[in-house]
């Protein structure tokens, strides 16, 4: 049985983490918890989310449920997890930053592109030595790969998924968060939402 060293940290649940304190400010991070398996009624929950946050909660719901994200989850060593390593310290840093950068971008109108904090949070989401380990020696999760090639494959694909797709729809994320917020509850100044796209870095990761 895996022992919980993940090759690449979890990117969803720092987006949830800040997608949700948003949500608060609003009294709406119960549903939030609801869909995301508190016990409380989902329909009902959903229905507000899809409401209220229209945009936002549709791209919170396409990062959540990508296979990818899945496949993150289950990419782990066997090796005994060390507390508070290097790598679980600085990506912790970096999801702060992260989060600090998401309601800034949420509730202020000179808020600076909170895509420079998600670089940092991607440079800081891969655990090199429990991908060496993980390529190198396996995991007992099922699913893993059986060759040292696939597994490295899985790495590779998940590292290009990160830098590519997730951060494409965590841009769009972002802008749709605006433009929910614009719609009932904040004014931003521009409100032009090809001003808001040019204030993110398109180039984050070049292709």
């Amino acid at each position: 049985m895996a022992k919980g060293n993940h090759v690449f940290n979890r990117f969803d649940k720092v987006i949830l983490g800040a997608f949700k304190k948003i949500l608060a400010l609003y009294g709406n991070d119960r549903d939030l918890d609801a869909v995301n398996g508190s016990g409380a009624n989902v329909a009902d929950a959903e229905a507000v989310l899809r409401s209220k946050y229209k945009y936002s909660y549709d791209f919170f719901r396409r990062i959540r449920d990508h296979e990818k994200i899945a496949l993150i989850g289950a990419t782990q060593d066997d090796r005994p997890v060390i507390t508070n390593d290097g790598n679980s310290q600085d990506f912790g840093r970096a999801s702060a930053a992260f989060e600090a950068a998401v309601m800034k971008w949420a509730m202020a109108v000179a808020a600076d592109d909170p895509m420079e904090n998600w670089r940092q949070l991607v440079n800081a989401g891969s655990d090199v030595a429990a991908q060496e380990s993980y390529v190198k020696q396996g995991s007992s999760l099922e699913g893993t790969p059986a060759s040292e090639n696939a597994r490295r494959g899985r790495c590779v694909e998940l590292s290009e998924f990160i830098k590519g797709e997730l951060t494409g729809l965590v841009r769009k994320w972002l802008l749709a968060i605006r433009q929910d917020l614009q719609a009932e509850k904040v004014s931003y100044d521009p409100g032009n939402f090809d001003a808001w796209k040019s204030q993110l870095n398109a180039n984050v990761f070049p292709h």
